[in-house]
């Protein structure tokens, strides 16, 4: 069998179990392991291991997105220095849909942790977004 690949797993707060609409001014939090659709991930792709999933609201994300994207880049950094965590080989985000919002923060936290951490990333979402 092929090697697991460890990843980190950004979703927005209502994949990440926090909440809709009222929960969008939520800032990034970090849970070790996975969350919402990452767990299916884990079960199609028995190759990905996420080690944690940052969750973020669309609204906190939108607010800013490129201060966001790097603020979460600081949040994992800090994660894998205290040893929370061994240093994950790529980034998953989303999937986003035609997600307005959530696609905009995929795409900053996907650019960002590429930049500032050197990690391949990846999302997915509509032709539309």
């Amino acid at each position: 069998m092929a090697e697991t690949i460890k990843a980190i797993h950004y979703v927005n707060q209502f994949f990440g179990g926090l909440g809709g609409e009222e929960r969008a001014n939520a800032p990034p939090q970090f849970v070790v392991g996975a969350k919402g659709p990452g767990q299916l991930m884990q079960r199609i792709e028995p190759r990905i291991e996420i080690v944690a999933t940052v969750i973020c609201g669309d609204n906190y994300a939108a607010d800013d997105a490129l201060r966001v994207a790097g603020e979460i880049c600081d949040l994992i950094q800090r994660r894998i220095d205290a040893g929370t965590i061994e240093r994950p080989e790529a980034l998953l985000a989303g999937p986003a849909f035609q997600a307005g919002r959530y696609g905009m923060a995929c795409g900053a936290v996907c650019a960002a942790v590429e930049e500032q951490l050197g990690l391949p990333a990846v999302t997915g979402m509509s032709v539309e977004s």
